[in-house]
Order: structure tokens, then C-alpha cells, then sequence
């Protein structure tokens, strides 16, 4: 009886699987019939431009043709702007991201009001929190109560008072308490940090490359309408020169 639970189980563990993913993959095509593509409002000018329907789509590209499309100060500003809000984002929110997953477990992630700085603490141990490099201090409640500590010694890197604090932390009743509280609470939103972080700047990065490819595309179109306009010029006055009132043609050339 036994033998045959366990034999049985990977089997309806994969047929349950195989089920959901077959539920899945209908909705997934019909979104990705949709995203690659061109819809009925898309304009033959853009399909014959060279603007993919998948770009169109999934960026949410608009380029109005009423008239000769053109590029201004405005749409440039605002896509340096989203570079420079996509860098500072990345700055704050990357660190904070995987020194999130880099907390040890039963753990929590706590921050220095005075300095800034991030630090992980458990019932046990406290050390520094870093992105990349190990961490070069660290304080244990045995250390804190044999009074072996010192901020001048080469774990350093942390001040007196910020050792004093930590050791209070992690030897007192009252320390212990909060740390308790603390842990449970990054743990509740650990999840919830580490999707938002990504998430957050996953939206920043798609309407920074919005703005990009609108500029890139509507100047491609642009110089396909241009082109189209000359050909039909050529062929009806024969060659031209591009001065004057067709001074605008020397941009394709």
C-alpha cells in the first residue's frame, strides 16, 4: 500500500502539471497572436516604415501621420528624464534588493538612522550588510558579554556607539523582544520587497525603451514618407535638386 502512494505520486504530480500548463498555453498564444500582430488602427505607412506590430504593441508606440511625423525638445527631455530616474532607481533600489536576499535566515535587515547603513542582526549575530564583498565587521552576543569588543580593532568600520547599540540588542530582554518583532516582520515582507523592487524598475526600464524606440521609429518613418515623397516627385518632374521647397529632402540624403 505504501509502495504504491509513493509510485503513484510523481505520476498525478505530472499529469497536474501537464493539465495546467495545457490551460495556460491557449490564453499565452491569443496574447502573443495579439502583442506580434498589427492591429486594424495601425497605419499601412508604419507596417511599410518598418515598424514592428510587436514594437507597436508591446510599447505602446503612437506615431501620428496626419502630418509629416517629426521628433521635438519635448519628447527628448522626457526620455532623459526616465534615464535619470532608471539610474537613480537602480542605485537605491538594486543594493536594497540583494541585501534583502542576501539576509541570512532568521534574520532581519535593519538600518543605521545616523549613517544609512544597512546591517543584518539575528538573535545571535550581528554583521555588516553588503552587496558584493563579504562583510568586514561583525558582533556576537558571546563577544558582547565576555566585553572582548572594540570598535578600533580591524573588524572596524563601525563606531563605539553603534557597537554599544548592538550589544544591547542582542543581550538584553528588552533587545531580544525587538529583534523578535523585527525578524518576523521583514520576513512578512521579504516576498513583497523583493517582487516589488524588480517589478518597479521593469516598469521604468519599458517606459524608458517607449520613449527610446518612439524617437527611433518615428524618425525611421519619417525618412520612409520623405523617400516615398521624392520617388513620386521624381517620377513626375523628373530629377531635382533638394533646395528651396524641396530643401527637406536633404535629410535622406
Amino acid at each position: 500500500m505504501v509502495n504504491a502512494e509513493f509510485t503513484n505520486a510523481p505520476l498525478g504530480t505530472t499529469v497536474a502539471l501537464i493539465t495546467i500548463l495545457a490551460l495556460l498555453i491557449k490564453p499565452a498564444i491569443k496574447i502573443a497572436n495579439r502583442i506580434f500582430t498589427y492591429k486594424k488602427g495601425h497605419s499601412e505607412i508604419l507596417k511599410k516604415g518598418g515598424v514592428p506590430a510587436f514594437m507597436l504593441n508591446f510599447f505602446i508606440i503612437s506615431i501620428p501621420l496626419k502630418k509629416l511625423p517629426t521628433i521635438g525638445k519635448p519628447e527628448k527631455v522626457i526620455t532623459f528624464v526616465f534615464f535619470i530616474i532608471l539610474l537613480l532607481a537602480s542605485w537605491f533600489l538594486i543594493p536594497a534588493l540583494i541585501q534583502s536576499l542576501r539576509t541570512p535566515p532568521d534574520s532581519t535587515l535593519l538600518i543605521w538612522k545616523e549613517s544609512g547603513k544597512p546591517f543584518y542582526i539575528s538573535a545571535k549575530k550581528a554583521s555588516e550588510a553588503t552587496t558584493f564583498l563579504p562583510s568586514s565587521w561583525s558582533v556576537t552576543v558571546e563577544e558582547c558579554r565576555q566585553n572582548t569588543l572594540s570598535a578600533t580593532e580591524s573588524r572596524g568600520l563601525i563606531s563605539a556607539r553603534n557597537l554599544q547599540d548592538l550589544c544591547t540588542l542582542l543581550t538584553t530582554a528588552e533587545g531580544q523582544s525587538h529583534l523578535e518583532n523585527a525578524i518576523a516582520k521583514f520576513n512578512k515582507e521579504k516576498l513583497f520587497v523583493t517582487s516589488m523592487i524588480p517589478f518597479t524598475l521593469a516598469v521604468i526600464l519599458w517606459l524608458l525603451l517607449g520613449f527610446i524606440f518612439t524617437i527611433y521609429y518615428t524618425k525611421k518613418v519619417r525618412k520612409f514618407i520623405l523617400m516615398e515623397q521624392k520617388k513620386a516627385i521624381y517620377c513626375a518632374h523628373g530629377d531635382f535638386s533638394a533646395t528651396g521647397v524641396y530643401a527637406i529632402y536633404q535629410e535622406i540624403e
